[in-house]
């Protein structure tokens, strides 16, 4: 019989179990009372106090959530803390700066407070350095494997060239090497080019990459704008460059940073270059960067008052929920000569002495607890941790506040500077923050408790690792235990002794179509997860977490309705039914837990969940479509194979509705 999460039984007598109890104590204490039938005015008493007692019953077997969290902390299970939500922001430069610019870690970047929302403030988690870009290397190729160096002559000589082959193909590249590390970096190439033909100037088939080292090669590189209109005339392009940009050599040039420009093979009405663009000059400028920031607000040296010098004493920060502490975040116990030591914030008290500075932190309600002193079989009190001195002050040296579901601030709502930056003209988030999530709600913790019991605290099993994954942060919504093999050969394959761990984030309202960058868990919420398994993983294993891969699906349907005074109704629930199936946390094929890892998707799985909405008569036609990062689509055909490692999401849905046909 499961504890949890029924609530203990503590009195299970009903109303008759009271009334027959009654009426049998009747002989003993009054002999002389023989009618017993309902209409006795006595009978009547009876069942009035029973119903009486009956309702004291009812509201004491409904233990208070007070009392529940009580039960749970004696097995060691509490709510999750909140996590703050994620957002990378974009530093803009008021002018190219001829020496580094400096943005510190702990920047903070807050929203527009108006009447109905409070201001959200974000804080840097790293220091940006804009440093200026040096253009150390000119290449073009024609192969990816021979280069032929253009910088020298175009700079010593004022000689053009040609970006590409004179005829130009898919492949033929531009490369530009820079002497500093512009990883995160906005840089804005000024180009003077000319005599490039042949594609539509607002389509053209050109990628710019930059250079992630031999593991990942070369990734896209976004876009911001482009009056070059593919290099085919003089302007300027911004260009946001990703993080971790690699040093390489490519000829005998090299570099610390590399972009390309690249042609792509042209799409299905994509015109080609038939001439290529020849380049008279270029120039690099830094315009601005990007740091990673999350949902926190730094308080500091926070006074706490004084201590009563009594075991298990609690108080209490100002501010909570709080976040993860960090390195130089802890409390502090004052001396008589004014000196402040730090104390070690502890998971418990079970391995704690009597003179060991230990103290914990809920970091749901903000409460500082000191070690209890515990009562021996032989009667001797034993101290778990030590007290501070009666009369000693205490502080918090510092610690975040914020997380929760209210980071999850859209696209260019991070713009005001808290504190002014030398030579920043403004700040935005030019992507949604995500991976905010709300402390764990008491129903959850009861679900969770049951797997505790289960796993003690201990990853043996898939199922171990699965269930620790999900606890270790309320951020994370699905967690999968991959199979080794199925990961393919070779050097990106799991050593022998791995366990691979793929995670998705919480995002908000799932039964919609979902970007890409919603379903990439933060690097923070991937090594919070990994040192978690990490200190209950078995001696001879070792733990991979990584984001989980996503297939993206926009589904295509005609349906016909068979009332047609319904349409609009009808559109709407075919397309709720199709993205709660398209669906990694919620719904799913079986109408729960998430489309399963591994599960080809036919077609017949969307027409059975078209066809379970009420109103739909004839479905004309469903076609499915991949969806890369980009939004660009390639037909799915008749069935999408899912590998293990990957789960499905929605896309952008379009259902068409018409009446259905006599």
């Amino acid at each position: 019989m499961p504890l949890l999460p029924l609530a203990p039984n503590l009195d299970d007598r009903t109303f008759q179990d009271l009334v027959d109890e009654a009426k049998r104590l009747i002989p003993r204490y009054c002999p002389e009372w023989t009618d017993h039938n309902v209409s006795d005015p006595g009978i009547a008493l009876i069942e009035l106090f029973a119903y009486l007692t009956e309702s004291m019953i009812f509201r004491l077997n409904h233990v208070p959530d007070k009392t529940h969290i009580t039960f749970l902390d004696t097995i060691g299970v509490r709510l999750a803390p909140p996590q703050a939500a994620v957002a990378d922001l974009t530093f803009l430069l008021s002018a190219p700066q001829p020496a580094p610019v400096r943005i510190p870690a702990e920047t903070e970047v807050a929203t527009v407070r108006t009447p109905d929302w409070e201001t959200l403030t974000f804080a840097t988690t790293e220091t940006l350095t804009i440093e200026p870009p040096v253009l150390s290397a000119l290449l073009t190729s024609a192969d990816g494997a021979r280069y032929t160096e253009r910088r020298d002559r175009l700079v010593a000589e004022g000689l053009p060239f040609d970006a590409f082959d004179r005829d130009p193909n898919p492949g033929n590249a531009w490369y530009l090497g820079f002497g500093a590390d512009l990883s995160r970096h906005v840089v804005r190439l000024t180009v003077r080019a000319d005599q490039g033909t042949g594609p539509n100037p607002d389509d053209t088939p050109l990628a710019w990459e930059g250079w992630l080292g031999e593991d990942r090669g070369w990734v896209g590189v976004e876009t911001e704008a482009d009056s070059t209109r593919g290099l085919l005339k003089g302007g300027s392009i911004e260009l946001y460059l990703p993080p971790a940009l690699a040093g390489a050599t490519l000829g005998d040039r090299r570099a610390r940073s590399w972009i390309r420009a690249v042609l792509t093979t042209p799409r299905s009405g994509q015109y080609p270059y038939d001439r290529s663009p020849r380049i008279l000059a270029v120039e690099a400028q830094a315009i601005g960067g990007t740091a990673a920031a999350r949902h926190a607000e730094r308080v500091r040296r926070e006074a706490l008052g004084h201590s009563d010098g009594t075991p298990g004493q609690r108080v209490t920060l100002r501010r909570s929920p709080i976040l993860p502490r960090r390195d130089g975040q802890f409390l502090e116990v004052g001396d008589r000569d004014g000196g402040w030591h730090a104390w070690t914030e502890v998971r418990d008290f079970a391995l704690s002495g009597p003179d060991d500075p230990h103290y914990l932190c809920d970091e749901a309600t903000g409460i500082v607890e000191f070690g209890p002193a515990v009562r021996a079989p032989d009667g001797a009190l034993v101290q778990h941790g030590a007290v501070p001195p009666k009369g000693a002050p205490l502080r918090f040296s510092a610690y975040h506040v914020g997380g929760g579901t209210a980071g999850n601030v859209a696209a260019h709502r991070l713009v005001v500077l808290k504190s002014s930056l030398a030579y920043v003209a403004r700040v935005a988030n030019r992507r949604p923050a995500t991976g905010g999530a709300d402390v764990e709600t008491l129903s959850h913790a009861k679900l969770r408790a049951g797997a505790t019991l289960r796993t003690r605290d201990r990853a043996v099993t898939a199922d171990d690792f699965e269930t620790l994954a999900r606890r270790a942060s309320s951020a994370v919504a699905q967690a999968r235990c991959l199979d080794p093999t199925a990961l393919g050969t070779g050097r990106n394959a799991p050593k022998p002794g791995t366990v691979v761990v793929a995670i998705l984030p919480v995002i908000a309202d799932p039964e919609r179509a979902v970007e890409p960058d919603e379903l990439r868990p933060s690097s923070d919420l991937l090594e919070t997860v990994r040192a978690f398994l990490d200190e209950r993983r078995l001696v001879t294993t070792q733990v991979d977490v990584r984001p989980a891969r996503v297939l993206r699906i926009a589904v295509t349907a005609n349906v016909a309705a068979q009332v047609p005074a319904q349409t609009e109704a009808l559109r709407a629930a075919v397309e709720r039914a199709i993205y709660r199936l398209l669906n990694p946390i919620l719904g799913g094929p079986d109408g729960d837990g998430g489309w399963p890892f591994g599960r080809d998707l036919s077609v017949y799985d969307v027409h059975a969940a078209i066809q379970s909405v009420l109103g739909v008569g004839l479905i004309d036609d469903v076609r499915l479509t991949v969806l890369d990062d980009r939004g660009r689509g390639r037909d799915g055909g008749s069935r999408v194979p899912v590998p293990a490692d990957t789960t499905v999401a929605s896309g952008p849905h379009v259902v068409t509705i018409a009446s259905r046909r006599r």
